[in-house]
């Protein structure tokens, strides 16, 4: 049994193929899209603000800084107490 007609075959498969261009424009033109939540835009800009607030109130340092230098810096022995004691309340809890 003979088989012809090999050439025409290869031929076929030797041809370069032309795409059309739009179609790969009109993918090129799509974008993807995100939406933002208003929660998400407000927590934003309040971490914006907050990186930009300073670090250390320099105000209240240098206000405590000249009380304690003139001595009436006055400590309350109950609010220390009471700090502590939530601190190790909170840090046992977590």
């Amino acid at each position: 049994m003979r088989i012809g007609g090999i050439n025409d075959m290869l031929k076929t498969y030797n041809q370069k193929k032309v795409y059309n261009n739009s179609t790969v424009n009109e993918v090129g033109k799509k974008r993807d899209e995100m939406k933002v939540s208003g929660e998400a835009q407000m927590f934003s800009k309040i971490l914006q603000a907050a990186k930009k607030a300073p670090e250390v109130r320099e105000e209240k340092v240098n206000s405590l800084k000249n009380q304690i230098e003139k001595g009436d810096y006055q400590v309350s022995g109950d609010k220390v107490a009471d700090r502590m004691l939530n601190e190790f309340y909170f840090e046992r809890k977590s």
